[in-house]
């Protein structure tokens, strides 16, 4: 399996989340992504490194028009730049009120819309998250393109959970899907800070092993999971069990 990376994977997260109502270090840290490739190199993966965004960002920007809300899309290009030049601004946007559909007029101070877009105080926007964000979606672009070509696998337990993904499987199936996307997210393993499942490494060698079973062209989006000592392992696992 082939595994294109963010230029950006190694970059460092934001300082600080709101967790049951106290502040607390954010578990989205560099460590992070360094403990995801080495996952991905111990199953024998070939890594590479997707181009850097900046080259060719309008046609990246392009490419992400193309399913984003413009607006949306605007307001994380430049919503740093913007909160930054406030008066006694953090150093990273947090989301202090919740502005409603009721609202019927958009206002465009920067405290208003940090609470209409950011929906989670542990999702906030710093200095380089724009950056962040170009270069993971230049990386499943570029992934994309591979599996396009003709690459077959591309990378960018409770039974309850495993039966589900059965019928997901299955209704994959039946859909007559020519390819595979697989937003790849390690939140549910149980130990996982923010998680509510229950899944132990070995799960993912199962997940792998059913989702090579459709016989897709698959593309493995890396998505969710913070840093917990078992990340490389449990990135391990699905490749292997994947290969397998």
């Amino acid at each position: 399996m082939r595994a294109i990376i963010s230029p950006y994977f190694e970059a460092q997260g934001p300082l600080q989340m709101l967790y049951r109502g106290y502040f607390v270090s954010h578990y989205d840290v560099a460590k992070r992504g360094q403990q995801i490739h080495l996952g991905l190199i111990d199953a024998g993966c070939s890594t590479e490194v997707a181009s850097l965004p900046e080259g060719g960002e309008s046609s990246l920007h392009e490419s992400i028009l193309s399913i984003h809300d413009a607006q949306y899309i605007d307001y994380l290009q430049s919503a740093w730049a913007n909160w930054s030049n406030m008066p006694n601004s953090s150093a990273e946007i947090f989301p202090n009120i919740s502005p409603n559909r009721h609202i019927n007029q958009f206002n465009q101070h920067p405290v208003a819309l940090a609470g209409w877009y950011i929906g989670d105080a542990a999702a906030l926007i710093g200095e380089h998250t724009w950056r962040n964000a170009l270069g993971s979606a230049s990386a499943v672009i570029e992934a994309a393109a591979r599996l396009k070509s003709g690459e077959l696998a591309v990378y960018a337990f409770e039974i309850a959970y495993l039966e589900s993904l059965n019928t997901a499987g299955n209704k994959v199936l039946e859909f007559g899907a020519e390819a595979l996307i697989v937003a790849t997210g390690f939140d549910t393993f149980n130990s996982d800070p923010l998680g509510c499942f229950e899944l132990e490494s070995c799960s993912y060698y199962a997940i792998g092993r059913m989702i090579r079973s459709l016989k897709l062209p698959t593309l493995f989006a890396q998505e969710g999971g913070y840093f917990v000592p078992a990340l490389r392992e449990n990135v391990r696992q699905m490749v292997v069990g994947f290969e397998s």
